[in-house]
Formats: structure tokens, C-alpha cells, sequence
């Protein structure tokens, strides 16, 4: 049995939650069949969808631009990259859609801020995406961000290499595509005193959107997005909170908010540990595209240099798949 990969950029849909679902029996279908190279030619964006960075940015809404703090901030805004002074790297592993145990749907996202002292930061990431032998994507990324001056504004940018292979019963294909990312993330300190921030932020998206497709086709076009945020933290009661507005062509305005809060903290022989939960979710402005709202929760175990996060994420018009599991391992020289 055959089928095209063309069926692959409906399921980017499920994945990402951001358009309208496919049933579930085209998950099984697409799983179970072999794809043809020949009907592969024209796809490719589906491999691409937007699937977050690292646990903590999921949780708390998504890849909102004002939470680019932490190694995984090439992901979400390289401006944020600027604000970081320290050596910082992580790793999470995703479990999607539970259940379909048999589907071999993997991802693992991985993430590292490198300083460079006064002329800046970089920072690197690397995303694989699995769908078992039948097709495969990597995206590695190269980021780099600088604060001007003291004005607690910070500017960024972010190349990103797309690779994406199938294998069929008629041999093999392979795609690789260059796009990159912009942004601006603004920082004011000591609001309402003992060192509170209130952080502004802008990522743009893929701006030129290139086509990942072997053939250039349409269908492979990666969408551009747009983001902007707001968040503010209070280092005296330990919480983050952010909102943000983000906008996707064809799919229009999505809303996004996100929380994160410390609710224990003390000292141990190996360090400062700190317990944090999160909540954040995001809801699609346009009626058509309410089902794929999804509501996140998380915690945060912090020892030391250490981060240890966990991440789920219920999507609502997936309810019979299960909700998708995050584990993350970081650690944070500061």
C-alpha cells in the first residue's frame, strides 16, 4: 500500500494545534502506510511546524518572546540572548501524542547560551523530529544577541538550517532549506523596586517564507510569524507572569499567557533548591480554530546549577491521543 506524504502537512496541523484538525484516523493511516518519494516532492513545512522550545516555554504559553531567559532562548526570541551573561545548555525530550504508542512520533529539542563577554551572546539549538522509519527532521539554529548600551534594549537574530527526509517503497528523499529569525526584547529594572523587571518583546518568524518543499511547491511554504509580548517579574514574591499576541498567515491572531511561580526555596549542601509551577495557554481569536486552544501546566525543580522540568500540554480537540509529556534536563552557570 501507498499513499502521498501530502498528508503530512494536514498532520502539522494536529501537531502544531494551530489550524483545523485532521480525524485521527488519518494519523493511523499516514503511520501505517509507506509514502512514495514521487508524492513527497511538494510537501515539507509539515516537518517544521511551530512545536515550542524547551519544557519551561511550553508550559507557560508557548514561545512567548519575553521568556527568552534561559538556554533555550535562540527558540524563542534571539534578542533574548542579549540579556544573559552566563553559560547556560539543556536538553528536552517530548512525548506527543501518548497515545499512539506505536506511531514512533519522537521530538527532542536541545538548547545553549555561549557568552562572549562584551561583544555579545550566542546561542545554538538543535530540534529532531521523528516520525519512525518512514520520514525525519532536523533544524539547527545559530543565534546572536547584544544589549545597546545601558538603554536595557537588546537586539537579536537567528539562522536556521531545515532538513527533512523520507523513505518510501521507490527509494529516499531529502530537502534542505535556510530561514532565520529577528527580534527585540526590551528590559526595565527596579520597577516598584528590590530589582522587579518588566520585559518587552518582538520576534519575527521565517519573515521571507521560504518554501522547505524538494519542488519549491506552495505547500511547503514555512508561514510568518509574529509575535509580541509583555511580562514582569517580582523578585521579592518569586512569580513571572507574560501575555502575548502572536499572528500567523492564513491563520490569523492567537492569544497567549503564561505564569510561573516559586513556591519553595532553601538551602542545601549542593546549592539553592527552588520548587516552581507554571500554568499558560493559548486561545485562537478567529471561532474556526477554538478547538485547538491548549492549556499547559508544569513544575520546576532548580538544585543548585541544576534545572530539572516537567510539561503538559492538553489539547483540546485532541483529547482521545492524550496530552503531550515534556522532560527537560538544564544546567546554568551563573
Amino acid at each position: 500500500m501507498t499513499t502521498s506524504l501530502r498528508l503530512v502537512l494536514p498532520m502539522r496541523v494536529a501537531l502544531s494545534c494551530r489550524r483545523a484538525l485532521v480525524p485521527t484516523a488519518v494519523f493511523l493511516g499516514l503511520i501505517a502506510a509507506r509514502p512514495t518519494v514521487a508524492g513527497a516532492q511538494g510537501i515539507g513545512g509539515g516537518f517544521f511546524a511551530d512545536l515550542g522550545g524547551g519544557a519551561r516555554q511550553v508550559a507557560t504559553g508557548g514561545a512567548l518572546p519575553t521568556m527568552a531567559d534561559d538556554a533555550y532562548a535562540v527558540w524563542a526570541n534571539p534578542a533574548g540572548l542579549g540579556t544573559l551573561g552566563h553559560l547556560a545548555v539543556g536538553s528536552t525530550y517530548t512525548w506527543l501524542l501518548p497515545g499512539l504508542d506505536e506511531s514512533g512520533l519522537r521530538l527532542a529539542t536541545a538548547g545553549a547560551v555561549v557568552p562572549l563577554g562584551i561583544v555579545g551572546q550566542t546561542g545554538f539549538g538543535l530540534r529532531y523530529f521523528s516520525l519512525g522509519s518512514l520520514a525525519n527532521a532536523v533544524t539547527a539554529v545559530g543565534g546572536y544577541g547584544r544589549r545597546l548600551g545601558s538603554t536595557g534594549l537588546a537586539v537579536g537574530g537567528a539562522v536556521k538550517l531545515l532538513r527533512w527526509s523520507v523513505t518510501g517503497d521507490d527509494g529516499s528523499l531529502s530537502h534542505t532549506t535556510v530561514s532565520f529569525d529577528l527580534g527585540l526584547h526590551q528590559t526595565l529594572v527596579d520597577l516598584g523596586g528590590a530589582g522587579n523587571e518588566l520585559r518587552l518583546g518582538l520576534v519575527v518568524r521565517d519573515p521571507l517564507e521560504p518554501s522547505t518543499a524538494a519542488n519549491g511547491s506552495a505547500d511547503g511554504k514555512l508561514a510568518r510569524q509574529i509575535e509580541g509580548g509583555v511580562g514582569y517579574r517580582s523578585q521579592r514574591y518569586g512569580y513571572l507572569s507574560s501575555l502575548g499576541l502572536g499572528y500567523t498567515a492564513p491563520d490569523g491572531l492567537r492569544l497567549r499567557v503564561g505564569s510561573e511561580l516559586r513556591v519553595a526555596r532553601g538551602e542545601t549542601p549542593a546549592g539553592r533548591a527552588e520548587v516552581q509551577l507554571r500554568v499558560g495557554g493559548d486561545l485562537p481569536f478567529e471561532s474556526a480554530a477554538r478547538k485547538t486552544s491548549r492549556i499547559n501546566g508544569g513544575v520546576g525543580l532548580g538544585l543548585g546549577p541544576v534545572q530539572v522540568d516537567y510539561t503538559y500540554v492538553y489539547t483540546t480537540a485532541l483529547t482521545d491521543l492524550g496530552g503531550a509529556h515534556r522532560l527537560g534536563l538544564s544546567y546554568s552557570r551563573r
